[in-house]
């Protein structure tokens, strides 16, 4: 992907046909836009490095609150999708912080900021320590013309959903739910309104997949009384 020896070969080549990576200059579009989730914030999972036998490969689940969750009996943190190496080879990942516990997307102008991030998985982007490692976000966005994206953001989202009985392989009982849970939502073309912030919770510091994570625990008793609750 260089672009100075596509520009030499196709002197009139315009800019948003120059074989390089879709962010990169002189193209500039990158796939966040449209997926919520680049490869550049992402990375390779159960690739040379990262491997299952080491503990990667999962998502541990975040926003479980949503309706994407559904039937799954997740709560926050919980990890799903380790047996069939749901994360990997390749997963697409947005930037974020930990925003009293829940993953939040940083304000960029090519991120959509209104995605929701439902699973994250650490990542490495090249073989060598130099290049920092990112993440795998498994989410959702809604744009303004009333449509919306699910983004599993691994390639390997449907070895989770595949099938062969021969060899007693079923699918991942929580990939396909959600898969199920996400299909029927859209078919049905009407999604419902967001909880955003609730009252009370509780923050706690964990590692996951040797990563430390916030959780936002929302298992604490409410005390009789009037509460706060913000759609």
């Amino acid at each position: 992907k260089d672009k100075n020896l596509d520009k030499t070969a196709n002197p009139s080549i315009p800019d948003s046909l120059v074989t390089v990576n879709w962010w990169a200059d002189p193209v500039m579009k990158p796939v966040n836009i449209l997926f919520g989730a680049d490869f550049r914030e992402g990375g390779f999972v159960n690739y040379d490095f990262l491997l299952k036998q080491d503990g990667y490969g999962d998502y541990a689940a975040f926003n479980t609150h949503y309706w994407v969750f559904n039937g799954t009996g997740l709560k926050e943190g919980d990890e799903f999708g380790f047996e069939r190496e749901l994360v990997g080879y390749e997963a697409d990942g947005a930037l974020y912080y930990y925003n009293n516990g829940v993953p939040t997307v940083i304000d960029t102008l090519d991120e959509p900021q209104n995605y929701r991030i439902f699973g994250v998985s650490p990542t490495r982007r090249a073989e060598t320590e130099d290049v920092p490692y990112g993440h795998a976000t498994m989410g959702l966005f809604t744009n303004t013309n009333g449509g919306a994206v699910f983004n599993g953001a691994t390639t390997n989202w449907v070895n989770a959903l595949y099938t062969d009985l021969e060899n007693n392989i079923v699918p991942d009982t929580t990939v396909d739910r959600i898969t199920k849970n996400v299909y029927n939502k859209f078919k049905e073309n009407r999604l419902p309104p967001e909880i955003v912030s609730w009252s009370p919770f509780m923050t706690d510091n964990k590692t996951i997949n040797f990563d430390p994570v916030v959780i936002n625990s929302r298992d604490v008793l409410v005390s009789p009384g009037i509460h706060n609750c913000f759609l």
